[in-house]
Order: C-alpha cells, then structure tokens, then sequence
C-alpha cells in the first residue's frame, strides 16, 4: 500500500521497449504490456503481462526518446506465488558515452558498456497468501536518480529450475520531472 499505483502519462509510456536479449515466452502478452497503464485484472493472466521464457534470464531496454531527469521507477507484477516475486538490476544512460553499448551481450556487465547501475531488486517470495498485485517503487531520497535517456533492466527468474517461474510483468512506470502523471488503477492500495 505504499506503492504508488500505475500511472498514465509517465515516461516510459513514450518510450520504447525492446527484448535486447533473452527469449519472451510464447504465451506472453508482449511488449506493449509494459507502458499501456494497465494491470492484469485477475491473478493468472499471461495475456495482460510480459515474461520471460521458462527460468531464463533477459534484458529489457528503454529508450526514453530523451535525456530526462528520473525521479522514479515503479514495477509491478500479478501473480500470488511463483510468477509475482521480482528480481531485476536496472542499469541507466544518457547515450553520451564513447564507451556506450544500447544491447550489451549478457556475458558483459553493462557497467563496462557505458551504463551505471542503479539500483538491484529482489523481492523474493513475498507469500502473504492474498496479495496477487506486486508493486517496488525505486527512488534516491536525496532526490532524482539521475539524467538518463536509456534504462536497461537486467531480469532473472526469482524461481530457477522452475520451468515456468519467470515473472509477470504488468507495468514499468518511469516518472520523470515534468511528467503529467495519472493514476491508472483503481484499488491499487486496497
């Protein structure tokens, strides 16, 4: 309840998702899942979220279409048990660098391709036994978390060895100074 619910009107809505590397799984609601302001509105449904292949790993990149000063990234997920925990690393640039790779190979660390990290998430399993919405809100209390036009989310399954323990992606919000956000889910907190 402390989340802040999906927003329209975000960052990311204008931006641009890509699978840079990994493999979506076939049953997946796509890409476009991802900044269309909308939640899945019951627990399991694979159509309304994007996820990854079986326990793969992947990377998500954003191109924000600009430099923008970022205040906040918010993720959420749907699914009570295996496909709700969250474990991601976001990485961000601004392009700028001479070393700067948009889809850094998984076997190099992004940090050696122009990218800084921001922050790691891991929210295990979270089994309250009721919750099937999952929310993680990142952000720097001292303020922005930096000028960035790139985001990259480097996505591992909470669940290994489990063949279909990938998570399910509802949204990823990016808000930005000077973003007109929305609330886009009623009865987010309840």
């Amino acid at each position: 309840s402390n989340i802040p619910g999906p927003c329209r009107g975000d960052s990311a809505e204008r931006g641009k998702f890509e699978l840079s590397s990994g493999y979506e799984d076939p049953r997946s609601g796509g890409l476009a899942c991802l900044n269309d302001g909308h939640l899945a509105e019951r627990e399991y449904a694979p159509d309304d979220n994007f996820f990854l292949q079986g326990d793969s790993q992947g990377r998500l990149m954003l191109d924000l279409q600009r430099v923008a000063k970022i205040i906040q990234i918010n993720s959420y997920s749907t699914n009570q048990f295996r496909h709700g925990p969250q474990a991601y690393v976001i990485y961000a640039s601004d392009g700028k660098s001479p070393a700067f790779m948009p889809r850094p190979p998984m076997r190099l660390d992004p940090q050696r391709a122009g990218w800084k990290r921001i922050a790691e998430v891991n929210t295990g399993l979270l089994d309250d036994g009721k919750a099937w919405l999952r929310g993680v809100s990142v952000s720097d209390s001292q303020g922005a978390l930096g000028d960035f036009r790139y985001l990259l989310f480097d996505v591992s399954s909470p669940a290994v060895g489990n063949p279909f323990g990938n998570t399910f992606f509802s949204e990823l919000d990016v808000v930005a100074a000077g973003d007109t956000t929305r609330s886009a889910a009623v009865g987010w907190a309840e």
